[in-house]
């Protein structure tokens, strides 16, 4: 009788040995799905986020790439502008060259005439 006891009371200590396995390794399994689930979740993320930033790049290179040609356009317009401000600043140098020179004409023209009629009072009565 004692053999069938301890039989029994071995197959119950092995049964809740099994049964303490069987739920460690659930809860490990549990465990592990979890954690599998974050990381799903988290690359997926990641993966979402790495798209927005190209997005980002890609709209960025095309933006550098418009305003360097757009700098380019400016800068080539400016070297125009440079140059038809120099040849019309020496245009308006010589022509102010010609009207001093005109003025300066002009004055002693106005000189002469002024001599002319202090030596000569009589004639130009009669003009």
């Amino acid at each position: 009788m004692k053999f069938p006891a301890l039989l029994l009371a071995f197959f119950l200590v092995c049964s809740l040995g099994i049964a303490g396995y069987i739920h460690s390794r659930r809860k490990q399994e549990m465990q592990l799905s979890k954690q599998a689930s974050f990381q799903d979740i988290k690359f997926r993320v990641t993966r979402d986020v790495l798209g927005e930033y190209q997005d980002q790049l890609i709209q960025s290179n095309t933006l550098l790439k418009k305003t360097k040609t757009e700098v380019d356009t400016l800068t080539k317009d400016l070297s125009v502008a440079k140059t038809f401000v120099e040849k019309k600043t020496s245009e308006v140098d010589a022509c102010k060259g010609d009207q001093k020179r005109k003025t300066d004409e002009i004055a002693a023209a106005e000189s002469e005439k002024k001599h002319i009629q202090s030596e000569f009072p009589s004639l130009c009565l009669h003009f």
